[in-house]
């Protein structure tokens, strides 16, 4: 059994650091006192409490913390959770910690977009502003110094920044310097990054709880999410274009190609092979109101079909499409958007209805199939026009892990 080990400064840290292991099925548990445990048997989470410290003393009580957790043997992965927003002693407690682990070469990324923490060319933002600009400069006890990843980090030693680019296309390496920090704008950003874990096991990795996120999901890849977008509302089309922007598939079917009512074999080949790779994907008919009202001049002018009558194809094509991925490909479970749209799901599939579970969000059920061969897949159901921009990404993160 592989064993994890993460090192935090605060305790809602360490709980939020914890969990992305939790949800991947790893027992973890929380450490406040390792000096009063007989035995580390599971992965942990180390919580020194120790961001509004000096420097010296946070160094020294993480050393003496730490002392009983290595002494019970080694870990795969040693991971410094650090605040988002580059509050706490980083260097001192990653300088200390590397010296423990012998572990030469770090990896900081302190970004989390989900929450509007992300890196752009090597400089830090909350919600788009520099986080110099922000409250945590100003705070009257121990206020940030610096906003740039490669000022911070560089009393650890040579320093390589990597930006956007190289990033997206793949080419990152970790040669040529002691310390790598990178940019991420996007959860996907994360991910690339998070890929070097399978390949790098001589990495001390240092950063918030979403690169954490991001190496559990390399390391124990879950089943991937169908989600059947059949509302036209804005509020729809934002929570699509929120997912796309971290990271998700979008397959946009043909109005042509829906309004005959064809399934087409490419566009069903298309679809099963993101799912196929472990990528989540969303499958709509619109991306934007132009798209819509497109659709219904088609089915006005081409095919002699009302609105209503043009609504109803749709959500017939979406459904008899999520009938024949469930057949090729197995997911962990669907998202539908619009009433209408998940009961001609749920008739494709042959169910008969569904059984709640519970409520992931305000108005947004988590519920299972009843009925028909699929019985029992998890399902999550929301009103199109309802709802944050992030409740479709984070229903779909949810729903995997139900798996």
């Amino acid at each position: 059994m592989k064993r994890y080990l993460v090192v935090a400064d605060d305790f809602t840290g360490a709980n939020d650091s914890g969990v992305q292991m939790r949800k991947h099925g790893i027992d973890v548990r929380v450490v406040l006192f390792p000096e009063e445990e007989k035995g580390f048997a599971s992965s942990l989470v180390l919580d020194t409490e120790s961001r509004n410290m000096p420097g010296e003393k946070a160094a020294a009580l993480l050393r003496e913390k730490a002392g009983p957790v290595f002494s019970n043997g080694a870990y795969d992965l040693v991971y410094k959770k650090v605040d988002s927003t580059l509050r706490g002693n980083i260097v001192e407690e990653v300088r200390e910690l590397r010296a423990l682990t012998g572990l030469k070469t770090v990896v900081f990324c302190p970004a989390f977009p989900k929450i509007g923490r992300l890196t752009r060319d090597n400089v830090h933002y909350l919600n788009e502003q520099r986080l110099m600009e922000t409250e945590f400069a100003r705070d009257p006890e121990k206020p940030i110094q610096t906003d740039v990843l490669t000022e911070l980090i560089t009393p650890l030693g040579t320093v390589c920044h990597h930006r956007m680019e190289e990033i997206r296309k793949g080419e990152i390496s970790l040669e040529g310097a002691d310390v790598h920090t990178f940019d991420a704008e996007r959860t996907s950003d994360l991910m690339q990054i998070a890929a070097l874990a399978k390949d790098a096991p001589d990495v001390l990795w240092v950063g918030s709880s979403g690169l954490a996120n991001a190496i559990f999901d390399t390391l124990y890849r879950t089943k991937p999410v169908l989600a059947v977008v059949g509302s036209i509302s804005e509020v729809s089309l934002n929570q699509m274009a929120f997912a796309v922007d971290n990271g998700v598939g979008l397959m946009q079917i043909p109005a042509e190609e829906i309004l005959q009512g064809e399934l087409r074999p490419d566009t069903l080949q298309k679809v099963c092979k993101v799912l196929s790779q472990g990528e989540d994907v969303i499958v709509t008919a619109t991306k934007s109101r132009a798209d819509y009202e497109e659709t219904v001049r088609l089915a006005e002018s081409e095919f002699a079909l009302s609105r209503h009558e043009a609504a109803k194809r749709v959500q017939s094509y979406l459904a008899a499409l999520t009938k024949a991925v469930l057949e090729r490909v197995t997911v962990a479970g669907l998202f539908l958007t619009g009433g209408d749209t998940a009961i001609a799901v749920i008739r494709a599939l042959e169910g008969s209805g569904c059984t709640i579970r519970r409520e992931v969000l305000t108005a947004i059920v988590l519920s299972t199939l009843s009925g028909g061969v699929y019985e029992g897949l998890p399902m999550i159901t929301k009103a199109g026009a309802f709802g944050q921009p992030e409740d479709l990404l984070y229903c779909m993160e949810k729903l995997k892990e139900e798996v």
